[in-house]
């Protein structure tokens, strides 16, 4: 074994030997290790039994423009990784055929091997976070009230007078068609990118409006799209439903809807309630006609406030042939003759 030391007669300086295992030590004081060079040339600060080509025992710094971290090879993976008892986190590029983290060639990786969270910070407060299941937490640190079901994104924004939520802008040009859109697709397939037809009443989405009841937040209103008939290339009816919640209840229940055929139903799901003997309201310019049907009360009501006039026109091929009014008490009936006079006089 080999020793190279200086300093006083009292005091070493520094002392570099080779020890029995064939590695170059560097000592400060004497008898403190501050560096090993091993003899697989793995170098540690610190540390007497550095296992990679350098391993700092301890905080490090730092300086310069730039840490460049550069594979053995230029189609290798290239990370930096952070080690606790937590777990391994990575920071880099993936390989030439993304079998390192499986983020695709090149890929830039964030990778967490460990069940817990990755957070983002600005100005020394967490922003957002993405959680060990993979939801996107977004001004909030918990899911707990904030997603239901399987949903995978929280936007959470708390205090008075604030807004949470989201903008989608869109800086088009001139072309009348490009707008900033939000798509919500369905496929009946189970895996990601498989497409299989969708079905007549298939829901492909809602739109929920929630409250809070002083415990959880429950539905109040609702807007649903769904299939509207047989389905097939290029072929995909729709229709949208709305619903409400009654007083006393927290279940939406339909109120209205608008049909592939463009028909609007009030209070009903059928485009001919009076021949199919239901109540409600249908309105459609392939009906090309408003039908009312009621039992128990009046099926259609019109009127005015606090003047005269008239209450309903008749036209053909768009002249008026006649109308209805009303004066204070007395109802009158306008411009009517013939066939059309006789079928409004009493019998």
């Amino acid at each position: 074994m080999s020793i190279i030391k200086s300093g006083t007669t009292s005091t070493t300086a520094y002392q570099v030997e080779g020890n029995t295992n064939g590695d170059l030590v560097f000592q400060t004081n004497g008898t403190t290790t501050a560096m090993t060079i091993d003899t697989s040339q793995n170098v540690g600060i610190g540390t007497s039994s550095p296992s990679q080509k350098l391993e700092v025992a301890g905080a490090a710094k730092l300086t310069g423009t730039n840490l460049a971290i550069v594979p053995s090879t230029t189609t290798s993976a290239a990370y930096l990784v952070n080690t606790n008892a937590g777990g391994n986190f990575f920071l880099g590029i993936d390989n030439s055929t993304g079998g390192s983290f499986g983020a695709g060639a090149y890929g830039r990786i964030l990778y967490s091997g460990g069940a817990y969270p990755i957070a983002f910070f600005t100005n020394d407060a967490e922003r957002m976070r993405l959680d060990a299941s993979g939801r996107l937490l977004v001004g909030t640190t918990t899911d707990s009230k904030n997603l239901r079901l399987s949903e995978k994104l929280a936007v959470v924004h708390a205090g008075s007078n604030t807004y949470a939520g989201m903008a989608v802008t869109g800086y088009s040009g001139t072309a009348s068609g490009a707008r900033p859109i939000i798509d919500i697709n369905r496929s009946r397939g189970s895996t990601d990118g498989s497409m299989t037809k969708v079905e007549n009443a298939d829901i492909l989405g809602s739109i929920i409006f929630r409250g809070s009841d002083g415990n959880n937040f429950q539905d109040s209103s609702m807007i649903t799209a769904e299939i509207d008939g047989a389905t097939g290339a290029g072929d995909v009816p729709g229709r949208l439903i709305f619903l409400t919640a009654s007083d006393g209840s927290e279940t939406p229940t339909e109120r209205c809807r608008i049909t592939s055929g463009g028909a609007l139903l009030v209070g009903t799901t059928n485009a001919t309630p009076i021949s199919s003997g239901v109540e409600g309201i249908a309105v459609g310019q392939s009906l090309g006609l408003i039908v009312a049907n009621k039992s128990g009360s009046d099926a259609l009501a019109v009127g005015r406030l606090t003047d005269d006039g008239a209450l309903v026109k008749f036209f053909q091929d768009g002249t008026e042939e006649g109308n209805i009014s009303v004066s204070g008490s007395t109802v009158s009936y306008n411009s009517f003759a013939g066939s059309h006079w006789s079928q409004l006089q009493d019998n």
